[in-house]
């Protein structure tokens, strides 16, 4: 009776610190960087009420198009160093993830090219799938690598884009149901190399994810 009266002062004593934390620093939304309320989590309820899925995405899970607000935080996020805002478009992922109740084993980031990853210092798909992964709380796993630095998918047309090929490999030995997760897709050509590596090291399923989708109408 004494450690269960103990633990529940500690989680009060505990939800009325991040309360005075929240107050005194409130954390931004993700999308327009204004402060939110105590009633808000990661996104504020303005930008939260304009994230609808497209429906014409190649994956099985997206949270919105890659235009707008949503666009801007993934450019910030991948190229100036504004990681946060990754980590949180990772769980509003997650929370997407949730809703198709998928029973995920482990979920695995689209990889990097060695040349990217030495440019900015970190995969953006991977800090996306990490928050993910601890929302769907699954562990992570880079079971993928990629074969081959071609040119960055945003420097190309959609035209091009459907031209790249690009090769992943795995060197281990899967099973169970995994979610490969991508920023944004725009062909499905990516994550569909990704699934079909997977598909052949073992994997049982394969779920594919992104953030956001490139609207065919985008001509970038």
């Amino acid at each position: 009776m004494k450690n269960k009266i103990q633990k529940l002062s500690f989680i009060s004593l505990k939800l009325l610190l991040e309360t005075l934390q929240r107050m005194i620093m409130p954390p931004r939304c993700a999308l327009c960087s204004q402060f939110l309320k105590l009633s808000e989590e990661n996104v504020c309820e303005a930008c939260e009420m304009m994230l609808f899925p497209p429906l014409n995405a190649p994956v099985d899970v997206v949270v919105a198009d890659y235009s707008g607000l949503i666009q801007s935080a993934i450019q910030d996020g991948k190229f100036n160093g504004e990681t946060w805002r990754l980590r949180i478009l990772g769980t509003l992922l997650g929370k997407a993830v949730l809703k198709h109740q998928f029973s995920i084993s482990e979920v695995v980031p689209v990889p990097s090219t060695k040349n990217r990853l030495r440019e900015r210092g970190y995969n953006a798909a991977a800090i996306i799938a990490r928050s993910c992964a601890a929302k769907l709380h699954v562990p992570i796993s880079y079971h993928l690598q990629r074969d081959q630095d071609g040119p960055a998918q945003h420097t190309l047309s959609k035209k091009e884009r459907l031209n790249v090929r690009t090769a992943f490999s795995c060197s281990t030995q899967l099973s169970g149901t995994i979610l490969i997760i991508d920023d944004v897709t725009t062909t499905g050509h990516t994550l569909g190399g990704c699934v079909s590596t997977l598909q052949k090291a073992g994997a049982n399923h394969v779920f594919s994810a992104a953030v956001a989708h490139t609207p065919l109408n985008n001509k970038s």
